[in-house]
C-alpha cells in the first residue's frame, strides 16, 4: 500500500493554488482496465480522508493511491473479502467509514486497519436494487432503491428498517430513487425518476412525504446551510431550506431556476471554489461562475473519452483535480491547475533553465534562469529585459526557486547561495548578511503575517524580524541527526492554520505552530516510517 500524508498535500496546495484559467485546453488522462481499473463501467467516484480515490464498477471496487490501482473482488474462499463484484452504491457515514452496497444482498464496511470487509444484512436487497446510500445527521441510514426509500438503523450485524417511503407492492417508475440530501431542519430531498420529492420531518421516525418538482432528478447538491441545488433533465433548480414547511406544503417562491443551464440535461454539480462550480451533462462539462451565473465549457485534448460515452459521476479532489466516472470508458482525471506545456509567446525564454518565477504586486514577472541570468517581463508591453545584479555574471548564476515580496514592496531572493534585497524605489540590489547569524547557503524564503522573513539555509531556519533588531535561529533537527536534517529546501506559511511548514533535504517535513502573536509554541516532525499513513519519503 502506498504511503501518503494528506495533511501536508492539502495545506501546501492551498498555499500555492492560483486562479484557474477555464478558457484553456485541459489535458485529460483516462484509466480503464489496461491501467488497472476493475472494469470500464464506473459508477460513483469518491475520495476518503486519507486521499485515496474509490471507484465503484460493475466488476469490483477499485482504489487509486496516486500511482496504482488496487482491485477488490469477491473471493468465495475468503469470508472477509468484498461480498459481491457488482457495486451498487458507495458512500461515507458521519464517522468517515466507507460503506459499499453490492448486488449480493449485503452491505459491507471497509476496515482500513485490516484491509478487509465486514458484512451486514439488509433484507430489502433481496427484492429491490439499491441505487443510493446516505447517512443523515442523526446517524440513520437511508437506502434509495428501485422501489422507494428505506430508513434503517444498524443493530448487531443487520440493518433494521424503521420506515419506508415512496414504496408500492410492485416497483413503479416514479419510485426509482436516484439521490438523497438532507436540509438543516432534518427534511429530506429525494431525487427520483418522477421528479424531486421530499420528506418533511415531523418527529423521530415520521416524515410527511410530498412532491417538489416533476422533473427527472439526477442528483442533489447541498451548496450551503440555506440552499440545495436540484439537478434535473431540464436544468438546475435552487431550493431554499425553508421552502419545505412542516405541514408538507411547498413555498414555490423559494424555488428558482438557473436560466443559463436551462437547456441542459444536468447530471451533477460539484464545487471548485466559492465562486465556481463544475456542472456535468451527459457528455459535456461546464464551469458555472456563481456571481454572474455565466458558464464556460471545459475543453480537453482527448475528446474521444466523451464520444459515445455517458458521465456517471464527478468529483473535485483535495488537490483540485477533476475525476470523471463514465459508463463506457472507465475514469478520467483533469488537473485544473495544470502547468502549460510551453510559453511560446516569449521566444527569448526558449531553451532556458527557468528555476525561479515570481509575479510582483506591480504586475511584473521576474524570471530567474540558471546560467542565463535574471529577467523582468512587462506583460502589458511584452518586453523581456535582462536585469543585472552586483557581483554576478549571468552565465554563472544559480537561483533558488523562491522570490518573495515584503510589506514595503521590497523583493527578496537568493542567487549563488547569497541573499539579496531589491528596492523598487531605488531600483537597486543589496547583498545582505544578518548580523550574528551564519547564513549558510540561503535557499528558500517565506513571509508570515507578523512582518518577519523566514530563511531556509543548509544549517537550519532563520527568522528575520523587520521591526526588531535581533533575528532568531530556529533549529528543526536533533543533535543526533546528520547535518542534512537542517537543510531547508522549501518553506511555506499556512496563514489559515498559522503554521510554518519547512521541507528538509532528507529529514521529512517540520511544522512550526505559531500563537496569535507569532511566537513558535510547538514543533512537529512528519517523517517516513512503517505507518501506512506516513510520508512516502523523507
Amino acid at each position: 500500500m502506498k504511503k501518503h500524508i494528506l495533511l501536508v498535500t492539502v495545506i501546501l496546495f492551498t498555499v500555492y493554488s492560483t486562479a484557474i484559467n477555464y478558457n484553456q485546453q485541459f489535458r485529460l488522462k483516462s484509466y480503464s482496465v489496461n491501467e488497472g481499473l476493475s472494469q470500464f463501467t464506473t459508477g460513483k467516484v469518491i475520495q476518503d480522508r486519507f486521499g485515496f480515490i474509490w471507484i465503484s464498477t460493475y466488476d469490483g471496487l477499485s482504489r487509486y493511491d496516486g500511482d496504482d490501482f488496487v482491485k477488490y473482488r469477491h473471493d468465495p474462499y475468503n469470508k472477509n473479502s468484498i461480498s459481491g463484484n457488482r457495486i451498487l452504491a458507495i458512500n461515507f457515514d458521519t464517522s468517515d467509514n466507507l460503506w459499499i452496497v453490492t448486488e449480493n444482498g449485503s452491505v459491507d464496511k471497509y476496515n482500513y486497519t485490516s484491509d478487509q470487509f465486514e458484512h451486514f444484512l439488509f433484507k430489502p436487497l433481496q427484492t429491490s436494487i439499491v441505487t443510493e446510500f446516505f447517512t443523515d445527521s442523526k446517524g440513520y441510514f437511508w437506502f434509495g432503491t428501485t422501489n422507494g426509500i428505506y430508513k434503517a438503523e444498524l443493530k448487531n450485524d443487520e440493518f433494521v428498517v424503521v420506515a419506508v417511503y415512496f414504496n408500492s407492492v410492485s416497483p413503479k417508475y416514479e419510485n426509482y430513487i436516484l439521490s438523497i440530501a438532507e436540509t438543516p431542519d432534518n427534511n429530506l430531498l429525494v431525487g427520483t425518476a418522477n421528479g424531486c420529492k421530499f420528506l418533511a420531518h415531523q418527529r423521530e421516525n415520521f416524515y410527511l412525504p410530498g412532491q417538489l418538482l416533476t422533473n427527472y432528478t439526477n442528483s442533489l447538491f447541498r451548496r450551503s446551510e440555506s440552499e440545495t441545488w436540484i439537478c434535473t433533465n431540464n436544468g438546475v433548480f435552487i431550493v431554499k431550506s425553508d421552502a419545505i414547511q412542516k405541514n408538507g406544503l411547498v413555498n414555490l417562491s423559494e424555488v428558482r431556476k438557473i436560466e443559463t443551464l436551462n437547456d441542459h440535461f444536468i447530471r451533477s454539480v460539484v464545487p471548485i471554489d466559492n465562486d465556481h462550480y463544475l456542472v456535468s451533462t451527459l457528455n459535456r462539462l461546464f464551469v458555472l461562475n456563481l456571481p454572474t451565473l455565466s458558464k464556460t465549457e471545459i475543453t480537453v485534448d482527448k475528446t474521444g473519452f466523451f464520444e459515445n460515452n455517458i458521465i456517471n459521476s464527478t468529483i473535485i479532489d483535495r488537490t483540485q483535480t477533476l475525476w470523471i466516472g463514465s459508463q463506457q470508458k472507465g475514469v478520467a482525471k483533469i488537473d485544473l491547475h495544470q502547468l502549460p506545456n510551453q510559453i511560446s509567446r516569449y521566444e527569448q525564454t526558449r531553451g532556458m533553465f527557468v528555476k525561479m518565477l515570481f509575479r510582483d504586486s506591480k504586475g511584473g514577472v521576474w524570471i530567474g534562469a540558471n546560467f542565463n541570468g535574471l529577467y523582468y517581463l512587462d506583460e502589458q508591453s511584452g518586453q523581456l529585459e535582462s536585469v543585472s545584479m552586483p557581483g554576478t555574471i549571468p552565465s554563472y548564476m544559480l537561483f533558488s526557486p523562491t522570490m518573495i515580496e515584503d510589506n514595503e514592496g521590497n523583493l527578496w531572493l537568493s542567487v549563488n547561495q547569497t541573499l539579496y534585497k531589491y528596492n523598487f524605489k531605488t531600483k537597486q540590489f543589496e547583498q545582505l548578511s544578518i548580523e550574528g547569524m551564519n547564513l549558510q547557503a540561503p535557499f528558500s524564503l517565506a513571509m508570515d503575517s507578523y512582518n518577519s522573513l523566514w530563511i531556509g539555509c543548509t544549517n537550519g531556519l532563520i527568522r528575520y524580524y523587520f521591526d526588531k533588531i535581533k533575528p532568531e535561529f530556529i533549529s528543526i533537527g536533533n543533535l543526533s541527526d546528520m547535518v542534512s536534517s537542517e537543510q531547508i529546501s522549501r518553506i511555506v506559511f499556512d496563514k489559515k492554520h498559522n503554521i510554518i511548514w519547512a521541507c528538509t533535504k532528507d529529514n521529512g517535513v517540520v511544522a512550526l505552530y505559531l500563537n496569535k502573536k507569532g511566537k513558535v509554541i510547538s514543533k512537529k516532525t512528519l517523517k517516513h516510517n512503517n505507518d501506512i499513513h506516513s510520508l512516502n519519503s523523507n
